[in-house]
């Protein structure tokens, strides 16, 4: 799912609309145009829409874009009279329309509650009468002034129990991965298997050339086109013909002392043997995972095949195995941030809403908050959607 915001510039309080009367005629028609695609995420249920804050100045994204995602919203930073960020506006207003902000859209994606299941009684609260019974078992009402601005009732930065910095580059290699295997199966899909042996050798620079092309730089869209092709191979060599890991590497004329090989044919060895033993047993309880690995003579401190085994049981259970194919998953990452080891794997992401933004130091505005000096804002909106998550 995608949420981006709108970088609205400003945010201004007008007794009425009349002082937007000349910034609205002069907006450009592009504007225009892209201004109307955002019509269908306004929200209609308003008491008393009179004193909600009022966008000065909109500048949604291109209607292309708002025509995919699933939701828009703005984010916008206001300082008070005290020189403190200490409320964030959950709706605005704009050429008498109110529009939630990304807090207010994503919390509303939360609990699953509609757009139009959002009620807004400006100096009570904002109510989302919809909502999912496994997360809350009540409507959520959020409190707001008279300006539809919600308090700040908390804050974190990264690296604690809410918030997780993942480098973003570690997450696109990974990614880059599920992309390459998404290429190739739809590549191969309608192919026979003489077509195959045709094409296989030109099926590595098909790859890199896709890869580039989505936007991969050349050097790691090869190195991602080589592993999925041999994993390919791999994966083929073991179910269909029922190869060991010596027969392959003679078949191919590849060293078998290559560790790099060997770890990717265990890994790929291992995660079909678990696929089948899911197929039979239906859950992933009843498999014992250290007993699998000691059948197999696999070491099952490996963080590759506990990766493997992880990413096996979740893929099965959505119902995604065998779009993924071949089934190689790289370790986790390691990286390290503010002098700790971390491993990254895209498993970390599952039911998560991920930010992505720059986080070091003199990238981003810092304001004082109530809760500390100098607050990074990119953690703005996280914390007010952190402070009405399970609530």
């Amino acid at each position: 799912m995608l949420f981006p915001f709108v970088p609205s510039q400003n945010i201004s309080f007008f007794a009425n609309d009349k002082g937007l009367e000349k910034i609205i005629a002069e907006e450009s028609i592009e504007n225009r145009v892209n201004i109307r695609s955002m019509k269908k995420y306004a929200l209609n249920d308003a008491l008393d829409s009179q004193s909600i804050i009022i966008l000065k100045k909109f500048v949604p994204p291109d209607i292309r874009f708002a025509e995919k995602v699933k939701g828009i919203g703005f984010n916008n930073v206001l300082i008070d009279e005290n020189n403190l960020v200490s409320k964030y506006p959950m709706v605005a207003k704009y050429d008498d329309k109110i529009y939630p902000s990304l807090a207010c859209i994503l919390t509303a994606d939360y609990y699953k509650c509609p757009l139009d299941k959002i009620s807004i009684l400006p100096g009570k609260y904002i109510e989302f009468s919809q909502y999912d019974s496994s997360v809350f078992n009540a409507p959520l009402r959020i409190p707001i002034d008279t300006g539809g601005l919600t308090d700040l009732t908390g804050w974190f930065e990264i690296n604690n129990s809410d918030f997780q910095n993942i480098p973003y580059n570690l997450v696109f290699s990974h990614y880059s991965i599920i992309k390459c295997k998404e290429l190739l199966n739809n590549y191969i899909r309608n192919l026979s298997k003489e077509d195959i042996n045709v094409v296989v050798d030109n099926i590595p620079n098909y790859l890199t050339k896709r890869l580039i092309k989505a936007g991969i730089s050349k050097n790691n869209a090869e190195t991602t086109s080589s592993i999925v092709f041999i994993s390919w191979i791999m994966e083929n060599s073991i179910e269909n013909n029922g190869n060991n890991f010596d027969d392959f590497c003679q078949e191919l004329g590849i060293d078998e002392t290559d560790l790099n090989y060997k770890s990717i044919w265990d890994q790929i060895y291992f995660n079909n043997h678990v696929a089948k033993l899911l197929k039979e047993k239906k859950h992933s309880y009843l498999l014992d995972y250290k007993k699998i690995c000691d059948e197999l003579r696999l070491n099952y401190a490996s963080d590759q095949i506990q990766e493997g085994w992880r990413q096996v049981n979740y893929l099965y259970n959505k119902k995604l195995l065998n779009r993924m194919r071949p089934l190689f998953f790289p370790e986790p990452s390691k990286c390290i941030v503010d002098g700790m080891v971390k491993k990254v794997s895209l498993l970390d992401l599952r039911d998560k809403f991920v930010f992505i933004g720059l986080v070091a130091s003199g990238l981003h505005y810092r304001f004082d908050t109530p809760f500390q000096k100098r607050s990074n804002m990119f953690f703005f909106t996280q914390n007010v959607v952190n402070n009405y998550l399970g609530k």
